[in-house]
């Protein structure tokens, strides 16, 4: 069962090296222990700065 509150900036480093592994958003939120929507939206806020820059 996923986790109610979860700081996921302390995750950060953790789910970057999955991604870059090629785990899913599936996977990476049953590893850690949080919802999958975190995931997405965590990953949707993060590219966010780089596609405004260009």
């Amino acid at each position: 069962m996923p986790q109610k509150y979860t700081n996921i900036k302390s995750l950060e480093h953790i789910i970057m090296q999955m991604r870059e592994e090629g785990r899913t958003r599936k996977e990476i939120a049953d590893v850690l222990g949080i919802k999958k929507v975190q995931i997405k939206n965590w990953i949707m806020v993060l590219r966010l700065p780089i596609e405004v820059i260009h």
